[in-house]
């Protein structure tokens, strides 16, 4: 229930053999392929790269590809809440995946698919080139000439265009206007005029000084026979056409679409394809000796050497345990139970192989937080059946079965602190909606403890102390971390001195608002100071002068540099209040329903219909709106306020070199 122990690996292989070799590691799928130039470094320098071209399987993969844009283009697949948190890939055999590159003809399909594509992309264009001429055309849709007429004309120049009204009143009094041109000026929107100006070719110069002084911005019409009406008209009937042309084309390539799981099968097929092919990249050798370097989980290690040694006898395996200065991929097993929350870690980060998987220790912190958050009784238990039934729907998808297992948790917790708060669809079980005696009354009383709507104040206390209890939390953690990394040191300074201040830090702080005994006053003045005292010498060890310790020191009490602060933290334990603020936000949304329910309720004859109908809305509205703020805002506690106190995240996941994408996995991975 850790982080898997790996080995780092090394194969060295006849040259000749590497590629049959390749094909057989990624039949395994235990080995997580690293670049031997990186591993090697300088003792690899005198090594070559081996490289096998990878050409052809990259050009059927990028048609496959440009067949599922499309299809998503044209076709796109709903995506169901949990696929934006998890991964749900199609499970296949490899003998379907056989059975499909025998009798799927997808370059049939490409030709299809880029054909109509082809089609579709010249119907828009010329849609665009139709919706160009509207727009020069529209403010000309009522005149009554042929723009064609206007050109090459004798003796006069005719100008079409559009001016600002005032502009041009200001130019039409203007003595040189009448004497240089002659006009019709017709009013198209609110400030602004269309012009047909005339004057003669040889007063060309003057004419268009004087339009451009009142900005006037010619239209260059396009040499119609026909009126402008006429041909907007035409455009209209034009463009209808071409979207009925790409309607159609849209509903081919839907059709086609229905192949869309044949064709993600066969892609993930080229690129893994691909993925041997270009793996032979990182690998380096002379002209008779390939190295080959990567990691594999130290429980496969046994049957990999097996494997690899039946088959190919000439290859040779060293194994060795990864260092610090190694990148080393993680990978993490847990037991049924806690794998569901590892969703959590996943989303911020997987640790660093030589820290600690944090998932079995904030299990509980999550679901607390949750609970409090959506705290309801019938919430939580319309949560957990939800769950229950995607659970089950969700048959051998690992993923989407533990993403649902999380919420089945959160519905538990949910109903444990709405029974506690006594919290039935808000105050649903209040006489008043249901009678005296109601049910749901009966068993409010049974389990209720505490109303933080009753008791705020309370509630915001325990919510900051849940906040307190938590940042100490972290911090003990971070002392483990040190432990396990053999830095005895850094745990009791970067740990243990916060666990001794803190502590005196909140009881001195206290007395600003409420008595505390002279005892406990004297014991928080003395754990500070101590606490204190060990952070200024010690904060500042790794600086080079004494100067420079002393000033690390004493800062670092305030949070500017070293491992915390106090202001940190009491950023941090107010960030708890949020606990308090969405609880309060779900019970008092809930309520206004139940008032408006209540208040429906009255009505005679179909009140009790209306009653039942707004509950039912309400809530489930509600429930929406509340449940993505449950999740939300606890995550964020662990992440920023939580994990900052203690992890090393930023590793990479151990990927096994072998067939599956993030769209396509095999049944017996």
């Amino acid at each position: 229930m850790a982080i898997d122990r790996v080995k780092k690996l090394y194969a060295l292989a006849p040259v000749a053999q590497t590629e049959r070799l390749l094909a057989r590691l990624h039949e395994l799928r235990m080995v997580h392929l690293s670049d031997s130039a990186s591993e090697l470094g300088e003792e690899g320098a005198t090594l070559r790269r081996i490289h096998r071209s990878a050409a052809g399987f990259e050009a059927d993969a990028k048609k496959l590809d440009y067949i599922l844009t499309h299809f998503e283009r044209f076709a796109p697949r709903p995506r169901s809440l949990a696929e934006n948190f998890v991964s749900v890939p199609l499970l296949v055999s490899r003998q379907q995946v056989q059975e499909l590159l025998d009798s799927f003809r997808f370059q049939e399909m490409y030709s299809q698919v880029h054909k109509l594509s082809e089609q579709y992309l010249l119907r828009e264009k010329k849609e665009a080139d139709l919706r160009a001429e509207l727009a020069l055309l529209q403010p000309m849709a009522d005149a009554e000439f042929k723009p064609g007429d206007l050109s090459n004309l004798k003796y006069t120049t005719i100008h079409v265009g559009i001016a600002p009204l005032e502009q041009w009143k200001r130019l039409e009094t203007d003595p040189r206007t009448r004497e240089v041109m002659a006009w019709e000026a017709t009013p198209v929107s609110s400030g602004r005029v269309r012009l047909i100006v005339a004057h003669l070719h040889a007063r060309s110069e003057d004419a268009l000084e004087l339009l451009k002084s009142a900005d006037f911005a010619g239209i260059a019409l396009p040499a119609l026979d026909k009126t402008p009406g006429e041909r907007i008209a035409e455009i209209g009937e034009a463009m209808e056409g071409i979207h009925r042309e790409k309607e159609n084309i849209s509903h081919a390539i839907a059709s086609l679409a229905q192949n869309r799981e044949k064709v993600q099968i066969i892609y993930a097929h080229y690129l893994s394809e691909t993925q041997k092919a270009e793996a032979s990249g990182r690998l380096l050798g002379s002209p008779r000796i390939a190295v080959m370097s990567g990691y594999v989980r130290a429980k496969d290690a046994e049957g990999l050497s097996a494997a690899v040694t039946k088959e190919f006898p000439s290859v040779s395996l060293i194994l060795e345990d990864p260092t610090p200065t190694d990148n080393v991929p993680v990978s993490i097993s847990l037991n049924r139970f806690l794998k569901p929350v590892q969703l959590l870690v996943n989303m911020f980060g997987l640790p660093n192989y030589f820290g600690f998987d944090p998932t079995p220790y904030i299990a509980i912190t999550f679901l607390v937080f949750f609970g409090i958050c959506f705290g309801d009784v019938l919430y939580g238990l319309l949560l957990l059946a939800i769950s229950a039934f995607l659970m089950h729907k969700a048959g051998r998808h690992a993923g989407l079965k533990n993403f649902c297992a999380l919420f089945v948790y959160a519905g538990i917790s949910t109903m444990i602190f709405g029974a506690l708060t006594g919290s039935w669809a808000s105050d649903l079980a209040d006489p008043k909606y249901l009678g005296e005696g109601n049910f749901l009354l009966k068993l409010r009383n049974i389990f209720y403890v505490f109303d933080p709507l009753a008791n705020t104040i309370y509630a915001l206390l325990i919510a900051l102390g849940i906040g307190i209890c938590n940042q100490f939390y972290g911090i003990i953690l971070l002392m483990y971390r040190c432990i396990r990394q053999g830095r005895i040191a850094d745990a009791i300074f970067d740990g243990g001195s916060w666990l001794i201040l803190l502590p005196g830090f909140i009881i001195t702080a206290a007395r600003l608002f409420v008595a505390v005994p002279n005892g406990l006053a004297t014991m928080g003045v003395v754990l500070f100071a101590v606490g204190a005292i060990m952070l200024i010498v010690t904060q500042g060890r790794n600086e080079q002068t004494f100067a420079a310790k002393a000033i690390t020191g004493l800062v670092s009490l305030y949070g500017i540099l070293g491992s915390y602060g106090c202001t940190s933290f009491l950023g941090d334990v107010l960030s708890y209040s949020r606990l308090l603020a969405l609880g309060l936000t779900t019970s008092i949304v809930g309520m206004a329903f139940n008032i408006i329910a209540g208040l429906l309720g009255d009505i005679s004859c179909v009140g009790g219909v209306l009653f039942v109908l707004m509950v039912i809305f309400g809530h489930t509205f509600n429930f929406a709106m509340s449940i993505l703020g449950a999740f939300v805002h606890p995550a964020r506690l662990i992440f920023l306020e939580f994990f900052s106190r203690f992890y090393e995240g930023g590793a990479i996941s151990f990927k096994p070199f072998g067939f599956g994408t993030t769209e396509v996995s095999l049944m017996d991975s």
